[in-house]
């Protein structure tokens, strides 16, 4: 960002200096607004694809178990965010690249993956989980104790989700490796498993 704001803040100052006056501090503060935007844009805010029918594909006539329509998966996750029982960090949003997988451009492959009816829960929880990690570690690199202490009474909850009681099978591992050792003031493993939250990190 250094560059680019030293880039078009010199460019601003060489248009005034030709006019023969100094900058202001308004024209300088505006230029390192526009740069400071080029760097970091706005993420485009997640706009949940319709579903045009039933959002079941599917049910398997022996295990009982549904699969999801691929074009209603978004649906799904609006319904899964509005059952979710806990919230998110304070200033974050729910966010899912989710792509139409009947859009050759988006899928170009033409291949629809199978989707089990709780993928959508769990994709729900797992955003949870990577906000309140990066909010617990924002914290601990802040030395900001009190936002440690809030962060990790919610990361404490993970395991005891609806959808991580149903699907997760290590819940005791992972209190155990990653929890566990974070409230003990060890941020090592949480932070590993922080990495894993590509999706949500963009």
């Amino acid at each position: 960002m250094g560059k680019q704001f030293a880039g078009a803040a010199a460019a601003l100052m060489a248009g005034v200096l030709l006019a023969g006056c100094a900058p202001t501090d308004a024209d300088v503060n505006e230029a390192q607004a526009v740069a400071a935007a080029k760097a970091s844009p706005e993420p485009t805010p997640w706009e949940p694809r319709p579903c045009h029918s039933g959002e079941v594909l599917q049910t398997d006539a022996v295990s009982g178990m549904q699969s999801l329509r691929p074009d209603c998966l978004d649906q799904a996750l609006v319904e899964a965010i509005e059952e979710f029982p806990e919230p998110l960090p304070p200033g974050i949003d729910w966010y899912f690249r989710t792509i139409d997988y009947f859009d050759p451009k988006e899928n170009p492959s033409r291949e629809v993956p199978v989707m089990m009816d709780g993928g959508q829960d769990m994709m729900v929880a797992s955003f949870w989980l990577c906000a309140w990690m990066d909010t617990y570690l924002q914290a601990v690199d802040g030395d900001d104790a009190p936002g440690q202490e809030n962060s990790m009474a919610y990361l404490s909850r993970y395991t005891g989700l609806p959808a991580i009681q149903t699907f997760f099978v290590d819940r005791e591992v992972f209190d155990s490796r990653v929890i566990a050792t974070a409230q003990a003031g060890d941020p090592t493993n949480l932070r590993k498993e922080f990495q894993s939250c590509g999706a949500y990190r963009g």
